[in-house]
């Protein structure tokens, strides 16, 4: 599984554009999506409990859908939520390593 960073997604739906992790944002502030590969099919919702019992921090997802059977989207309320799920790195979720 591979994690991806994208800043910022806007409220109306719309990105204004994709940077990784490191370096500067522009906003801190609004929702934040975080793509992820090598998500086995099945329940999204067991995927997500998962994350919640590994992650130092809670989170809240407000949007999620699958491009193809392994790349999920998440988006997530804030630029600090979207960090928790990031450190998440190294961790194993059926099988499979989580990377970012």
């Amino acid at each position: 599984m591979t994690f991806f960073f994208s800043l910022p997604y806007q409220t109306s739906g719309r990105r204004s554009g994709r940077r990784t992790i490191s370096g500067e944002s522009d906003s801190k502030s609004g929702p934040f999506s975080i793509t992820i590969s090598g998500v086995p099919s099945g329940s999204d919702t067991d995927f997500f409990s998962f994350l919640e019992k590994k992650a130092s921090r809670p989170f809240k997802i407000i949007d999620s859908h699958r491009d193809t059977s392994d790349v999920l989207h998440i988006t997530v309320e804030n630029y600090s939520q979207s960090l928790t799920l990031l450190k998440l790195s190294g961790i194993r979720y059926s099988g499979n390593k989580v990377n970012p």
